[in-house]
């Protein structure tokens, strides 16, 4: 685990370091929800609850450009869920790793339009110790995404501005690790290393999904920003006569600041 924390620290360090000039700007923020989901796998119920979730998002200009700009973001989220019947609880936990890059429109003073694409890699685990044929149900699924956000910052005084932004993104194509209607994971063990019928291809007709970022940010003396956000994901994807959803409204507080990338 250390290895690979390493490895995830040295890799986002030569990142930073290559693609940039200037320092990148650096968010950081807890958020608190609701997460709705249905997992035909472990139950015929659909599962709600609250949840708790950290984001960082990294961000800034590639070198020699004005106008082009790379984003990574990590995001964790766990949730405790119950059932509709009240008779059975579920946890909930997910991961997403996401690296981007938009074009920069600026069509009025500032107001910009960023639009590009993202590779994003995104795990999450169910656990149900009540399932007799499944206690756990894992998902990993690697997504190309398009983007969209727009942005307005407006200078109400020398030392303090106010912004707002609404970020859009949807998956276009993709794969990811689905079970078939009806199958323990316990077959599936016993078929490893081979997982080909497992694995399905991904694009709109079988998997539709949009999140999205609504943020309002308090920047003072051009440094730190204070931000409040409200963010909802939307994920419904279909395979072997079933239906596997996802959904989570939250809201979240958090800072940025501008942090010149560690070099060794």
């Amino acid at each position: 685990m250390r290895k690979i924390l390493a490895l995830i620290l040295v890799s986002w360090v030569t990142l930073t370091s290559a693609c940039s000039e200037s320092p990148a700007v650096n968010s950081w923020s807890v958020s608190a929800g609701e997460t709705r989901l249905y997992e035909p796998t472990l139950s015929p119920q659909q599962y709600k609850g609250w949840s708790l979730g950290f984001r960082g998002e990294h961000y800034n200009l590639y070198r020699n450009t004005e106008s082009v700009e790379w984003l990574f973001r990590d995001r964790f989220r766990y949730g405790s869920l119950i059932n509709a019947s009240s008779s059975a609880m579920m946890d909930y936990a997910s991961a997403e790793l996401t690296f981007g890059t938009h074009y920069i429109f600026r069509p009025l003073n500032d107001f910009n339009i960023r639009l590009g694409g993202a590779v994003q890699l995104f795990g999450d685990l169910k656990s149900q110790s009540r399932n007799v044929n499944n206690i756990a149900s894992g998902n990993v699924s690697l997504n190309l995404l398009a983007t969209l956000s727009l942005s307005y910052d407006a200078r109400l005084t020398q030392n303090f501005r106010l912004g707002a932004s609404y970020s859009l993104e949807t998956p276009l194509i993709g794969c990811r690790f689905a079970p078939h209607y009806g199958e323990a994971y316990y077959e599936i063990y016993l078929g490893l290393p081979d997982l080909s019928q497992n694995v399905a291809f991904t694009s709109l007709h079988n998997h539709q999904a949009l999140a999205g970022n609504l943020r309002l940010n308090f920047t003072f003396r051009d440094k730190g920003v204070l931000f409040l956000a409200f963010t909802h994901d939307h994920d419904y994807f279909r395979y072997s006569n079933s239906l596997f959803y996802v959904n989570n409204l939250s809201g979240s507080v958090g800072f940025s600041l501008r942090l010149s990338p560690v070099t060794l």
